[in-house]
């Protein structure tokens, strides 16, 4: 099978490709096509002050307090096109007191306009904690 779009994930050289094709996108995104979203929301501001953006491969972890999310897909969109296409995470999404958070890799990412913060994500937290179905399974097989 032979991918004929996009950026192929999962072989020995995508992270060379991904690097390459998205690093150029983000480049150009920074360097030309944010003027032109900035204008049309009214915005005087760089993009770095606006959305904070990290990308590892093929995650991405991007917020705004400044922009509504669908406001944030038309940065994405506009950044990446159709070399790359990111689904939202909403499985561990949560924001109160003006603080985003959420799953990115094998952390919880706590963003603040002042602070970012990284604690690991347990994935097995309901085992450990003796609530998971699976331990509660386990523990009755062996008695």
């Amino acid at each position: 099978m032979i991918q004929l779009t996009g950026v192929p994930i999962g072989g020995f050289l995508s992270s060379a490709i991904l690097g390459l094709v998205l690093s150029a996108r983000e480049s150009t995104m920074d360097g030309h096509r944010w003027k032109t979203l900035a204008n049309k929301w009214r915005l005087n501001l760089p993009r770095n002050k606006v959305v904070s953006c990290s990308r590892y491969e093929d995650d991405l972890l991007l917020c705004s307090f400044l922009l509504c999310c669908e406001c944030t897909h038309t940065v994405v969109d506009t950044t990446y096109g159709r070399d790359a296409h990111f689904d939202r995470n909403r499985d561990n999404e949560r924001s109160y007191n003006n603080a985003m958070i959420n799953k990115f890799l094998d952390t919880q990412v706590t963003i603040t306009p002042t602070a970012v913060s990284f604690d690991l994500y347990y994935t097995n937290w309901e085992f450990i904690n003796n609530t998971g179905e699976i331990r509660k399974k386990i523990v009755s097989a062996r008695t």
